[in-house]
């Protein structure tokens, strides 16, 4: 595979600086000088890359949407795992990036009055739940349609309500404690080998 082009890799870096400005400052807040300074290139690299405010937050928001969609099913056989583990392993066991959350936030917080960015974010939405189905058809066979269904939703809406809770500064044992209900929810057999994270409480 050949090396990205200049172009993209600016693109990137510029895209992930807005990223952690609109952790910052918001949406709203966010200005072609701040992901100047953030990026670490001049104001006139970031409107050669990327463009005018507007355009800025339009590619920023496609971006991060890329970010939280579904991964692909097939890696959990490359990788060695069940697809229920593979489901476990992404959603739960990484470190929290609390800039990327916090500007996650800021734009399901402007979907409310965009509908074209609400259609997106549910899009972003069935597709991982979608994902986390596909994991259990494959591992729990004998689960009804509706099983499946229902604890896709649940499996989701825990991994979000982690997240939240993490960028709130709640101890690494809720890590802990998400974890194993993840695994309860999956039909996967309970394991002392358990993420924490050095959040803690504030």
């Amino acid at each position: 595979m050949g090396r990205p082009s200049i172009a993209a890799e600016r693109t990137t870096q510029i895209l992930d600086a807005v990223g952690r400005c609109v952790a910052r400052y918001g949406l709203e807040g966010v200005t072609l000088d701040h992901v100047a300074s953030e990026s670490g290139l001049s104001r006139s690299h970031v409107r050669h890359y990327v463009g005018n405010k507007a355009e800025l937050l339009s590619r920023f928001r496609d971006h991060l949407l890329r970010r939280y969609q579904a991964p692909d099913l097939a890696r959990a056989a490359e990788l060695g795992m069940r697809p229920t583990e593979y489901v476990l392993h992404m959603l739960f066991e990484h470190e929290p990036d609390l800039d990327w959350d916090a500007s996650h936030d800021a734009v399901v917080a402007a979907a409310r009055s965009d509908d074209a960015l609400r259609a997106e974010l549910h899009a972003v939405y069935t597709g991982l739940e979608a994902f986390v189905a596909q994991a259990l058809a494959a591992d729990q066979p004998d689960w009804s349609d509706e099983r499946v269904a229902a604890t896709a939703a649940q499996v989701v809406a825990l991994e979000y309500g982690h997240a939240t809770m993490t960028a709130l500064g709640l101890a690494s044992a809720r890590t802990t404690a998400a974890h194993r209900l993840a695994r309860s929810l999956l039909g996967l057999p309970p394991t002392a080998d358990v993420p924490t994270t050095e959040t803690e409480d504030q």
